[in-house]
């Protein structure tokens, strides 16, 4: 089962330098990979330091956090195969559906990190040594993600916080942080 899920998976990146290499060129334009906020324009960015979830590749991840090979009887699994019709559709659009992208991968990575946190926090592997290293290196980081994720949870729309013609007025409408909801 293919685990890219057609909105430019990193891995997929090798693909476009091998075809471009193919091709005679001798560069690619790869647009700001960073966590976007308007309308997932890369040059709209929530944080310049935060890659943008939806360009993680499935296919890597999954390498890493099952190293044996992903169990064909395990949640993952099942919920792969149950929507490889939606991603077969994502992938003959000729726009990218981040919104569709996004319902499709997040109950994917919830997925992965109850499995990573049972198979690896759990036992201290050497997996969960290297993310526990990387969290605590990387704290400042870390202290950033609940905005991100708020404004995910109360705001995954784009087009309902520019409702009204107001697309001018990003702070409007639930950007700005100090009137979302306690």
């Amino acid at each position: 089962k293919p685990l890219e899920i057609a909105i430019g998976d990193v891995d997929t990146t090798y693909l476009a330098v091998d075809l471009s290499a193919e091709l005679g060129h001798k560069y690619i334009q790869i647009p700001p990979l960073n966590l976007s906020t308007a309308f997932n324009s890369p040059y709209s960015y929530a944080s310049y330091l935060v890659m943008n979830y939806l360009y993680i590749s499935l296919k890597l991840l999954v390498e890493r956090v099952y190293p044996a090979g992903l169990p064909e009887e395990s949640e993952l699994s099942r919920r792969l195969e149950a929507i490889q019709p939606e991603i077969e559709e994502l992938r003959i659009k000729k726009e990218v559906d981040y919104k569709k992208a996004n319902e499709l991968k997040v109950p994917l990575f919830k997925i992965i990190w109850q499995d990573f946190k049972r198979n690896h926090l759990d036992r201290d592997t050497d997996l969960a040594k290297d993310f526990t290293a990387y969290v605590k290196k990387n704290k400042d980081l870390m202290d950033r993600l609940p905005y991100l994720v708020l404004r995910d949870v109360y705001f995954p729309d784009d087009a309902q916080v520019f409702k009204d013609d107001i697309a001018h007025q990003p702070m409007v409408n639930g950007w700005d942080w100090r009137i979302w909801p306690v």
